[in-house]
């Protein structure tokens, strides 16, 4: 009984950073961001998942994410006196490759070797009260990568094909991957921005 209650005190620990959010802030703030930041691309030569989207467009979804978190959260952006600046320093965007073997000794595909794509994308800056009394960095990331899978895929079941639990399938990526993972960024990077107000503003 003791070790199920650890278990679930871990899990739930777990899930309550994993899904961290923000406290609200008490009163509204104007805050200002730069649209001037890095964005950098670094890429195996087998990718490809990653050019769907340019750098260009990556930081367009940062920027409306991060602002619409912010909103979410009594920050608003505006350039009519800010009290606080957000610098986006830059964002790192990685597509590397990682080899997948079939350990399932039972399959015919055991120690079949498949090529799986992991993203992680990262965000830096720095959030400054307009006096400069109040300056911290902060940072935040997000990955995904593709996994092997004995689940019958949504176009298999439409087909009628069957999957038995010794049939390996590779769960790729879609095209849209890198964009997600950018939006997800945009959101945990607000609310690392908005813990860093809450704190100013006390």
């Amino acid at each position: 009984m003791r070790k199920y209650v650890y278990v679930l005190y871990f899990t739930l620990l777990f899930f309550s950073f994993s899904c961290f959010t923000a406290k609200k802030v008490s009163r509204e703030v104007r805050v200002a961001i730069n649209s001037d930041f890095q964005v950098i691309i670094e890429k195996d030569p087998k990718g490809h998942f990653v050019d769907y989207y340019s750098p260009e467009e990556y930081k367009k979804y940062f920027i409306e994410g991060i602002t619409k978190q912010l909103a979410y959260k009594n920050i608003f952006v505006s350039s009519e006196n800010p009290e606080f600046i957000i610098s986006v320093e830059k964002i790192l965007i990685q597509e590397q490759i990682k080899a997948g073997i079939v350990k399932d000794s039972l399959s015919k595909d055991f120690g079949k070797s498949y090529d799986l794509t992991v993203g992680k994308v990262e965000a830096y800056g720095l959030v400054t009260k307009h006096d400069n009394s109040f300056k911290y960095k902060w940072s935040a990331q997000r990955d995904r990568a593709e996994k092997l899978t004995n689940l019958n895929s949504a176009s298999g079941v439409v087909l009628g094909e069957k999957m038995g639990p010794h049939d390996w399938r590779k769960k790729p990526f879609d095209s849209f991957e890198f964009r997600d993972m950018i939006i997800d960024l945009s959101n945990k990077s607000g609310n690392e921005v908005t813990s860093l107000i809450n704190t100013a503003i006390k």
